[in-house]
């Protein structure tokens, strides 16, 4: 790396005393040579460690990577519910809206992660709609006759 600073400070005094721009574009392609020379001469850099996601970007991340993977298994609006279904999917303006049944997001969705935790980190970024009482929303879904609760979740 040194004589890489040393090349570029020689092509920099080099242009500064009136040498062309065709000797600054050859003086700096001499240092990218030589850069380019330490680089292979220091081997392989070693692999980067995996950084470990924010506590409060964690919940996010495993109720996004779910929905996504889990799509299949959410009944488009309307239709009838499909065997092993974990609620209803509708497409908006705005994008997927899922409607997961209770039962579901509790041993499926937040297997192994703090419920409490989960709703609020998805409510403070608005991923997370929840009644008046902090509670799952009180839907009508599809084939039912009566409002029943659902997690409704909107993916950005």
């Amino acid at each position: 790396m040194e004589a890489a600073i040393a090349a570029e400070e020689l092509a920099e005094a080099e242009y500064a005393a009136g040498y062309s721009p065709d000797d600054q574009a050859a003086a700096e392609a001499e240092v990218a040579q030589i850069e380019a020379a330490e680089v292979e001469e220091a081997g392989p850099a070693a692999p980067a460690l995996p950084v470990p996601e924010a506590p409060e970007t964690e919940p996010l991340g495993r109720v996004k990577d779910w929905l996504e993977h889990h799509t299949e298994r959410f009944t488009a609006w309307g239709a009838d519910p499909l065997p092993d279904h974990a609620g209803w999917r509708r497409s908006t303006l705005e994008g997927e809206v899922f409607y997961v049944l209770p039962k579901v997001w509790a041993a499926e969705v937040c297997a192994g992660l703090d419920h409490k935790a989960v709703v609020a980190a998805l409510v403070a970024r608005g991923w997370l709609r929840l009644d008046g009482e902090g509670k799952a929303t009180k839907t009508r879904l599809p084939g039912t006759d009566r409002q029943v609760r659902a997690y409704v979740v909107r993916l950005p």
